[in-house]
């Protein structure tokens, strides 16, 4: 297959994700021109809805790990290399269960056609209801890295196989923080919060990777939340139905 010039392909690491991802590629079809995903040993039809999509250029396969030995930073390492021998020249970094905001997505044409560097957004947790987040403490400060270009030398040298950022080690000095917001889903429920906490517990027991450990992820002492205003928000439409009828 030919590749586009300047495409924009999204790439993402998944697994067991039939939950969220029909809605998220309806989510970021209209904005996008590939996927390449990787999947990590699913045992649902996750595989089965990527290679229906219409958009998907390959999915590539890894053998499943349980805890500590998920190798989170030699599938990213994998899919990006993969992505630039296909000819790939922007990715955006994805997980199925985020969200982009509308206003981003409209926008990333003309990002992609500006400066080559590496940009970073806002990362927002959703929590009690679809279009609200936390924004008290470390919650207003997380962010995340998801569009940036690929090259010929990309060095992937992270010590750790979690909790990195996906852009390679050129990009460094090349970072662009813009002021756009991306949600996550998986902190709307309190049962989900908590399976988050216990699997990060259970992934880092002696917080070598995250000295703050994963407990904050379930305390709610000084809780702040924000309504997503109007301006700031992602197609509601594209999250599963029973979230948009969750509440605390």
């Amino acid at each position: 297959m030919q590749i586009k010039k300047n495409s924009i392909t999204a790439i993402m690491c998944v697994r067991n994700e039939s939950y969220y991802l029909p809605s998220f590629l309806k989510h970021i079809e209209p904005y996008i021109d590939y996927v390449i995903a990787l999947d990590d040993g699913s045992t649902d039809n996750t595989v089965e809805i990527l290679e229906h999509f219409p958009k998907t250029l390959e999915v590539l396969h890894a053998e499943y790990h349980e805890g500590q030995d998920w190798p989170e930073r030699a599938n990213r390492l994998r899919l990006i290399t993969r992505a630039r021998e296909l000819g790939v020249d922007w990715v955006l970094c994805c997980d199925p269960d985020e969200r982009f905001e509308v206003r981003f997505l409209r926008k990333l044409r003309k990002i992609t056609a500006g400066e080559k560097k590496c940009y970073v957004v806002h990362f927002r947790e959703l929590w009690g209801n679809y279009r609200q987040y936390r924004n008290d403490g470390i919650w207003d400060s997380k962010q995340k890295d998801i569009l940036f270009p690929l090259a010929d030398q990309m060095t992937y040298d992270y010590e750790s196989n979690h909790h990195i950022p996906w852009r390679y080690r050129e990009l460094d000095n090349q970072v662009v923080k813009l002021d756009y917001n991306l949600y996550h889903c998986k902190m709307i429920r309190a049962d989900h919060r908590i399976l988050r906490r216990d699997l990060y517990n259970t992934l880092d027991p002696e917080l070598k990777m995250q000295p703050i450990g994963y407990d904050y992820l379930t305390e709610t002492d000084g809780i702040q939340l924000k309504k997503i205003p109007f301006l700031r928000r992602y197609d509601y439409s594209t999250i599963p139905a029973d979230l948009r009828q969750y509440k605390d």
